[in-house]
C-alpha cells in the first residue's frame, strides 16, 4: 500500500457539511458529484487542499454510504500498486472485504471497525483530473 491519501467521512446533508467545514477549516470543495455504485446512489465532495484529502460521502439510505445515524468516519484512503496483495495482508490482519468495487475495494477491521479502501494506483491520473486535483 502506498501512503494515506484521504479520509471518508458519511454524512446525512453533503450541503450542509461542506458549508460547516468550508467556514470552520477553511475547505474549499470541489462537487458535490452523483455516482453510482453497486446500484447505489452516493452524493461526493471532495476537498482541494491536501493530502490527505477530506471526502464528504451522502449514500442512498440502505447502502454502504448511508449514515442514518448521523455523521460518521467511513474509511482512510490508499492507493494500491498491488490490489490483491495489499487486500491479502488486510485479510491476514483481520481486516476483512466488505465490497469490491472493481478498482478499489472496501475492507473493514472486525475488532477496529476500520474500514480502508484500496484503490488501484493505476486509477491515480483519472482520479485525480476528476477531480481537478495536482498530480503527485
Amino acid at each position: 500500500m502506498q501512503s494515506f491519501f484521504q479520509i471518508g467521512i458519511a454524512v446525512q446533508n453533503i450541503e450542509q457539511a461542506m458549508e460547516e467545514l468550508a467556514v470552520a477549516l477553511g475547505v474549499e470543495w470541489i462537487g458535490p458529484d452523483v455516482r453510482e455504485f453497486e446500484s447505489s446512489n452516493v452524493r461526493i465532495a471532495f476537498a482541494r487542499t491536501g493530502p490527505p484529502y477530506l471526502e464528504l460521502l451522502e449514500g442512498s439510505p440502505g447502502s454502504i454510504w448511508d449514515a442514518p445515524e448521523g455523521p460518521f468516519i467511513h474509511h482512510l484512503g490508499y492507493w494500491s500498486d498491488d490490489l490483491k496483495a495489499d487486500a491479502a495482508r488486510l485479510e491476514a490482519g483481520g481486516v476483512h472485504l466488505e465490497l469490491d468495487l472493481g478498482f478499489a475495494r472496501y475492507h473493514r477491521g472486525t475488532s477496529s471497525g476500520v474500514r480502508i479502501e484500496l484503490i488501484d494506483a493505476a486509477y491515480e491520473p483519472a482520479f485525480l483530473a476528476r477531480w481537478g486535483l495536482p498530480s503527485a
